[in-house]
């Protein structure tokens, strides 16, 4: 499969004279912010000279750069096709900033890549701590969460470092976070060349009517798997890409798994799977269903259960799927009959949405 990893080893000897800077390079940085990042590149902080591209993913960097991230055998692949390449050979990257709040719910992370006539400024989405998929379900929750308020935060920072044009962009979660920093940027959204959001969340339907956003729409580009599970929450502007991906369902969420050309660009389909469209009815009727008190004792309680507290991660989890079943069960038989009737009100809600999701899709469909 022709993946990222594939445009790397094939474009990797291009320079961005030869072949400009894409929506594949903004996957490939985006990746790059999920890695080990913090004892190898200067935090945002201490203002430290950005470290080069070569030093950076020298060999013996690579284990420790990707040493327990989600596909670390994929991160390893793709830092060594990195390593022997030319295409960013005059980047820099630095000023990173990393934090987690657990009682804000908040889970941040931005890295800034610095070439010679551009920065972009990666937005890391969401990782496998609970906290972070429990802060992404608070964005169907609250119009603003902590990390949105970062990002603006930390974009204005490292703009007042240099006077370079701006790309901005994010995966997941991060592609939320680059559309919110872009939207209230202020007088910067005149730096900024380029939004790239891959397969993040929607906002409310309030921000994207905002002449604030209408001043970048111009400037925006959403990509979303074919079989998309994340970037379909709340309300989404138009995707530009749907995405051809190895796999279904939430295995499509993985840029690894994003299917790449022979020219170097994503490979396009016309329409999204009938499931992501299902799911995207019945999100939308889940939300208007639900009042907001619900919905965050709804959400308190799903990641007790999950193991919130007791710091568990969706790499144990995948990892350990016995012992986590075990105490998930153990948590929810000791939660008061209030919460337990409070989750299967909610689980049974989320059914009857989908089959009702499946029913209005299906009559759609026959009347096109």
């Amino acid at each position: 499969m022709k993946s990222i990893i594939y445009y790397v080893n094939h474009f990797g000897k291009k320079s961005l004279e030869e072949f400009p800077f894409n929506e594949v390079d903004s996957l490939i940085l985006c990746q790059i912010s999920y890695l080990n990042l913090d004892s190898h590149v200067g935090h945002l902080i201490d203002k430290k000279t950005p470290i080069g591209f070569y030093e950076l993913f020298k060999e013996e960097n690579i284990a420790s750069l990707s040493k327990d991230t989600l596909d670390e055998k994929r991160n390893r692949k793709l830092l060594k096709a990195l390593a022997k390449s030319s295409r960013y050979k005059d980047m820099k990257i630095g000023y990173f900033r990393d934090h987690m709040i657990v009682s804000k719910v908040q889970q941040f992370a931005a890295v800034s890549f610095i070439f010679p006539s551009f920065m972009y400024v990666a937005y890391r989405g969401t990782d496998t701590t609970l906290l972070g998929w429990k802060e992404d379900f608070n964005l169907a929750i609250f119009n603003e969460i902590p990390a949105q308020e970062e990002a603006d935060h930390y974009l204005s920072e490292v703009a007042k470092l240099n006077n370079l044009p701006i790309y901005l962009g994010g995966h997941s979660k991060g592609g939320n976070l680059a559309y919110y920093a872009a939207y209230t940027a202020g007088d910067l959204q005149d730096r900024i060349i380029k939004i790239y959001n891959h397969d993040g969340p929607g906002f409310y339907q309030s921000i994207f009517e905002s002449p604030l956003f209408k001043n970048i729409q111009s400037k925006t580009h959403k990509s979303v798997p074919r079989d998309d599970v994340v970037g379909v929450l709340l309300n989404h502007s138009d995707a530009n890409a749907i995405v051809k991906c190895k796999g279904i369902s939430i295995i499509q969420h993985s840029p690894f798994f994003w299917k790449i050309s022979k020219e170097g660009k994503f490979q396009l389909v016309k329409q999204m799977t009938s499931r992501a469209e299902i799911l995207d009815i019945t999100l939308k009727d889940i939300l208007a269903k639900t009042d907001k008190e619900t919905l965050i004792r709804f959400s308190d309680t799903l990641f007790h259960v999950l193991g919130i507290e007791e710091n568990v991660t969706m790499d144990w989890i995948m990892k350990n799927p016995i012992k986590f079943a075990r105490g998930a069960w153990k948590r929810y038989k000791k939660l008061k009959k209030s919460d337990k009737a409070l989750l299967k009100r909610i689980l049974k809600r989320c059914r009857t949405c989908w089959i009702k999701s499946k029913k209005k899709y299906k009559q759609r469909s026959e009347a096109k």
